[in-house]
């Protein structure tokens, strides 16, 4: 069975909106605030075929409170009123409303908030699709995805003689509710491998295979870095519980080098610190989660503390050359951009020529 996706900006561009725009994976309102309906028209669906009859649509959509959303299916066998209406619309008339009154005439079937629709009445090689939508003042509904099947294909065929003539709109509209979850099924095994495409799938699908690998708190992972996590999980997997395992874990959700130095002396012998730049924890939520990752992964019968470091040199603190302080050369000073010294120090010189002297300069 064929089937027609509008899932991208261009399947609605072909077509004509008003007060309509395509944004963040769906069609939604434009202007909410004036309260003023949207409308979208279709461009011409070709099934190749003259009298096709249309099977069905499933829209996956999100309509809040008091908001709607209205459907509209225009079909025809006539080539001749195609080219009518492309030349009416290459006349200049962009308006989608404007557009859907001119083919009211053809209209065949209207469906008020659209899920799972079978299309059985709708009849012709050409079909259009029209939407109007409708929000609620202050937000409007969403439109993701709208799939058309054609032609018709019922399982009356597959029972015996006496049920395939006359009249069998109940028996075929029953079964059809067996036959669209078993379509639904059938589609989700084809597709399967897409599923475990970690950089194509989903994001509501990362916490799912994040599953597969006993990754928990998955929803306190952004996705790019989950994603990331994903990519080395089985590698991950077989060494958890490791020092090695926890460093990169921590490493991917922060993107940020991080270190682990045991400590054998001091008030805590044998505590474990794990030691990261204060940037990448910058506030306590993303401090509580690592922590929590710590948790999870870190080897058993291990305690673990993790220590933000601070970009500053303190003497017998956590100060680690080339982690969080460097040495260096002496720079010149400048004063009001005028002058520049290549040395100063400021103090007190011991020298006999300098005794009284509290601050003085070398150049």
């Amino acid at each position: 069975m064929k089937y027609v996706l509008f899932n991208k900006a261009w399947d609605y561009q072909r077509g004509a909106m008003s007060n309509l725009h395509y944004s963040g994976g769906a069609l939604c309102l434009q202007d909410t605030a004036s309260g003023k309906p949207g409308a979208f028209l279709s461009g011409t669906l070709d099934s190749g075929e003259k009298e096709t009859i249309w099977h069905r649509m499933v829209v996956k959509s999100w309509v809040g409170e008091n908001m709607s959303v209205t459907c509209y299916m225009y079909a025809s066998d006539s080539e001749m009123e195609v080219k009518r209406l492309e030349a009416l619309w290459e006349s200049g008339a962009e308006d989608a409303f404007w557009r859907m009154e001119q083919m009211d005439g053809l209209k065949q079937l209207t469906v008020r908030n659209p899920e799972d629709v079978l299309l059985h009445q709708v009849q012709g090689r050409f079909l259009w699709v029209g939407i109007l939508m409708w929000g609620n003042g202050t937000e409007g509904p969403e439109i993701f995805t709208i799939q058309i099947y054609a032609p018709k294909e019922t399982w009356n065929q597959y029972l015996p003689e006496i049920y395939q003539g006359g009249k069998q709109e109940f028996l075929e509209r029953f079964l059809g509710i067996f036959q669209s979850m078993y379509q639904d099924m059938e589609e989700k095994i084809i597709h399967d491998p897409a599923y475990l495409d970690i950089q194509a799938v989903e994001e509501e699908f990362l916490p799912w295979l994040a599953g597969w690998i006993h990754v928990e708190n998955s929803h306190l992972w952004e996705p790019h870095h989950l994603k990331q996590y994903l990519e080395q999980g089985a590698a991950l997997f077989s060494i958890r519980g490791t020092a090695r395992a926890l460093v990169r874990m921590v490493e991917i959700y922060t993107g940020e080098t991080c270190y682990l130095l045991e400590e054998g002396t001091g008030e805590n012998p044998g505590v474990v610190l794990l030691m990261i730049r204060e940037e990448a924890v910058p506030d306590l939520k993303t401090y509580r989660a690592v922590e929590r990752i710590i948790r999870e992964g870190k080897p058993a019968d291990v305690e673990l503390k993790l220590v933000p470091l601070k970009p500053y040199l303190f003497l017998n603190k956590d100060s680690y050359l080339g982690i969080n302080s460097v040495l260096n050369t002496y720079g010149q000073a400048v004063l009001n951009r005028d002058g520049a010294l290549s040395f100063v120090m400021l103090g007190t010189w011991g020298g006999k020529d300098y005794e009284k002297s509290d601050v003085y300069a070398i150049c």
